[in-house]
């Protein structure tokens, strides 16, 4: 196994997972915001 080949494998898993949690925490504010906006507790 080359390290080049590992650090692009580690670099991509690190791009792909630092998207999912991104997109999962816009979902998270949308849904905060929509909470909010029903609810005037918050």
């Amino acid at each position: 196994m080359n390290t080049l080949s590992i650090e692009a494998i580690l670099l991509i898993a690190g791009l792909f997972y630092a998207g999912i949690f991104t997109f999962l925490g816009l979902k998270l504010r949308l849904y905060l915001k929509r909470s909010a906006k029903l609810s005037p507790k918050f």
